[in-house]
């Protein structure tokens, strides 16, 4: 699919994030990069991994649909690069509902921010560690790819709290 197209740099990417425009920008949280291009080391065939974290009152499937076709009539296509696309609420980071919120926490790059998700981000990493979680590699098809994993045995039936301080169901 991306024969007859420029492969993107980073900083073009991110450009192309941004002249999205502060209007659209303004109705999200944060919008970023996820894996090969957030880590800088995408290979000719890389897909585009977006991500967007929106307020929790502000989600709706209808939401999720419109930036889908947002990224991918404004940037994905222009590429010519498949592309996929998470949305979070802040709710979703603070309860780190699943290992993808941790991945896109530890290699996220966050292109806009109102103010919040970086830090977020921060304390989502800061709390995996100090609940005893450790980050190692396994090679991959083109590269290592990094994977979080308990750093000791866990007893049988044991929880491991993991939800950012604050958070209340």
């Amino acid at each position: 699919m991306t024969d007859s197209f420029e492969t993107p740099s980073l900083e073009r990417l991110k450009a192309d994030l941004l002249a999205l425009g502060e209007e659209v920008l303004a109705e999200t949280e944060a919008v970023g990069l996820l894996g090969s291009w957030a880590r800088g080391d995408p290979h000719p065939g890389s897909d585009l991994d977006f991500f967007v974290i929106v307020a929790d009152e502000d989600w709706s499937p209808e939401f999720e649909n419109r930036w889908w076709r947002l990224l991918r009539e404004r940037v994905a296509n222009k590429y010519g690069r498949r592309m996929d696309l998470i949305v979070y609420t802040i709710l979703d980071l603070k309860r780190i509902a699943t290992w993808y919120v941790l991945g896109m926490a530890d290699e996220g790059l966050v292109v806009y921010d109102k103010g919040q998700v970086r830090d977020l981000f921060r304390q989502i990493v800061q709390r995996a560690i100090a609940c005893g979680l450790v980050k190692k590699y396994c090679r991959g098809r083109h590269r290592e790819h990094a994977y979080w994993t308990m750093g000791r045995e866990l007893e049988p039936g044991e929880i491991i709290a993991f939800a950012l301080e604050g958070y209340d169901p």
